[in-house]
């Protein structure tokens, strides 16, 4: 079965791919369940794990033009 991604969650993927060089990432949730079987729901979000060292993450994200959302504490 084939992953069916809208082109802003393509270019999302090809920036975090880009920032994170060759670490490890993960596709997790609900999209990673809908490429492996047949889903009735549909999901908007792109869930990732990454094996990033945490006090790299701000940076790694900031590089890809990331920010956190203003409206987060």
């Amino acid at each position: 079965m084939s992953l069916l991604l809208s082109e802003s969650q393509r270019k999302a993927l090809v920036s975090l791919k880009a920032a994170f060089g060759d670490r490890q990432c993960v596709l997790i949730g609900a999209t990673a369940l809908a490429s492996q079987i047949r889903m009735t729901r549909t999901t908007n979000d792109v869930d990732l794990a990454a094996v990033v060292p945490v006090q790299d993450l701000a940076v790694l994200l900031g590089e890809a033009g990331w920010k956190q959302d203003p409206k987060l504490p």
